[in-house]
């Protein structure tokens, strides 16, 4: 389990209050990467959190958050212990609480023109799953006869010994197909 806390001090709030969103840069904590969004819909602020790993495999991130905005008189606490599920599918959920889009540029929030947001993590599981691929596929070789490009990877591979293993394989490599 990881504990940290991602403040993202949005500078020239003023602008971004005129731009109608904005977006954090990255931040590499608890062995994810993480970056947060707002977005103006209907003049409230959506504020999104986006988790990411660069993983070949499958992964998966539980975390709980509390979000603090920081104002003339200290930090208010805007969104307490809400839980969020990550996963290479599912890496960007909008947060369940969306906030009236002047708030960026009135002035208890918006301090010497900055607008600061802290994100509270606390990581309560992650998993990443790893995919150890023969390494004889990685090259061509006396059998292989087409490439399977899956992601970043190349596979080298006899589409025959594909076809008798699998009818998807056969149909579409030995099928009937008028191209």
């Amino acid at each position: 389990n990881s504990n940290f806390v991602l403040q993202w001090v949005i500078n020239n709030a003023r602008a971004t209050h005129a731009a109608g969103k904005a977006e954090s840069d990255e931040f590499n904590k608890g062995g994810f990467k993480w970056t947060a969004a707002l977005d103006m819909l209907n003049s409230n602020a959506d504020l999104t959190l986006r988790c990411c790993l660069d993983h070949k495999g499958p992964w998966k991130c539980e975390a709980e958050v509390d979000v603090f905005f920081h104002t003339l008189s200290g930090r208010h606490h805007y969104i307490v212990k809400h839980r969020l599920d990550f996963d290479r599918e599912n890496n960007s959920i909008a947060l369940p609480k969306s906030f009236n889009w002047d708030v960026l540029t009135h002035q208890h929030f918006n301090i010497n023109g900055t607008f600061t947001v802290d994100f509270e993590l606390r990581i309560l599981n992650s998993e990443r799953c790893e995919i150890n691929l023969p390494s004889f596929l990685d090259a061509p070789n006396r059998m292989s006869n087409v490439i399977l490009k899956i992601g970043n990877n190349k596979l080298h591979v006899s589409k025959e010994y594909l076809a008798v293993q699998s009818p998807v394989f056969e149909t579409l490599f030995f099928g009937d197909f008028a191209e």
